[in-house]
């Protein structure tokens, strides 16, 4: 019987697009106007003209603490990792935003994600752009982000708050590079570059390949 070769795999794997990739989870949107909404001239698809539009997330808690990883050992004697329970040096969070229009990340370091904390975050946001100017924010359905005075700081300074579907997170643009950008926060704090703000323009190249 004929053998073939790992190279000979690997070329024909490659020639086909297959790459071994680990399954995730998918929910389908329940909402019956998904697909209308999908596809529509709204800002989660289409930039508008008259305003700048940021895909904001939040992510964590985020703490010191060791990561597992392969290396080789002498059989039956792996290497143990001891296990971790508490954060004596306690946890953060990450608020991080991208800019639609200059494929920028931009992060905030905080204690929690309660809406006092996004709201101050936002803040930041809109102080980068004169008043008159409208501010998109892609939001999911975190419940802070419906918090009411969230709302009425919204509507007094131009903001509107776009959240999407339910099971349809994915629209938001910063879900597609939200691993790599933790990933580098993470890092950060690790070892001990910790900042209250962190802003690496460098990762802008992941946003484009969005």
């Amino acid at each position: 019987m004929p053998s073939i070769s790992i190279v000979t795999v690997r070329i024909i794997l490659d020639e086909a697009h297959i790459t071994y990739q680990n399954p995730k989870t998918w929910n389908e949107p329940s909402n019956p106007e998904f697909k209308s909404k999908k596809t529509n001239r709204s800002p989660i698809r289409v930039p508008p003209e008259d305003g700048r539009v940021k895909c904001v997330d939040e992510f964590g808690p985020l703490s010191l603490q060791p990561y597992r990883g392969k290396s080789w050992f002498q059989e039956r004697q792996p290497k143990r990792l001891r296990a971790t329970y508490t954060r004596p040096h306690g946890v953060k969070h990450l608020l991080a935003a991208q800019d639609i229009k200059t494929n920028q990340l931009y992060g905030h370091s905080s204690p929690s994600q309660k809406h006092a904390n996004i709201l101050r975050f936002f803040k930041v946001l809109r102080r980068w752009f004169h008043l008159s100017k409208r501010l998109y924010l892609i939001l999911n359905n975190f419940f802070p982000h419906h918090h009411g005075k969230v709302k009425v700081w919204a509507q007094d300074n131009n903001v509107e708050l776009v959240c999407t579907l339910t099971y349809a997170s994915w629209l938001n643009r910063i879900e597609y590079t939200s691993d790599r950008f933790v990933n580098s926060f993470s890092k950060a704090v690790i070892f001990g570059a910790w900042r209250p703000r962190l802003r690496d323009p460098s990762l802008s190249s992941l946003a484009k390949q969005a």
